[in-house]
């Protein structure tokens, strides 16, 4: 996929496709190796992580829309290149929410079920703050409005 501001430069942006790609295999290991309960709150449903310290600062001069279409746009080039790691939804999810947050975009994880197809699972974002764009649905390759998600109304708690 191509860059879809020229705001950013080629150098960053290769630099941070390369970040993605590291923390992607590194999120692979961490979800197969690593015991469940160091993974709990990383996959919890909602939970928000917890804010910076410093004030999020970025090399870039984009918008909260432009940054989740710069991040979103670099997480999907990295996952291509898969060398033996799954880049899953769930582990590009984690990743993209992780490099949001690192820039003051709080997102919360999501999880649904395919109504279509009995059994299919599919992991997006939700962002909460900004405010200017609460409420957004992020994902990495398919269209979240395709599953229902789990939790509230949906096949968790049945209402």
């Amino acid at each position: 996929m191509q860059r879809m501001n020229s705001d950013i430069s080629h150098i960053h942006w290769n630099a941070l496709v390369i970040k993605i790609w590291f923390e992607l295999r590194f999120m692979d290991i961490r979800l197969r190796l690593f015991p469940n309960s160091w993974n709990t709150k990383l996959l919890q449903i909602g939970v928000i992580l917890k804010p910076t310290k410093a004030t999020p600062t970025s090399t870039f001069s984009l918008d909260s829309v432009e940054m989740i279409i710069q991040y979103r746009a670099a997480v999907q080039r990295a996952a291509r290149s898969r060398f033996f790691f799954n880049t899953s939804c769930l582990r590009r999810s984690l990743v993209l929410r992780k490099l949001l947050h690192e820039v003051g975009i709080e997102t919360k994880l999501v999880y649904g079920l395919s109504p279509h197809t009995k059994g299919t699972g599919h992991a997006w974002l939700e962002v909460i703050s900004p405010p200017s764009v609460k409420g957004q649905k992020i994902d990495t390759l398919s269209n979240p409005d395709n599953f229902i998600p789990l939790g509230k109304g949906g096949p968790v708690d049945g209402t």
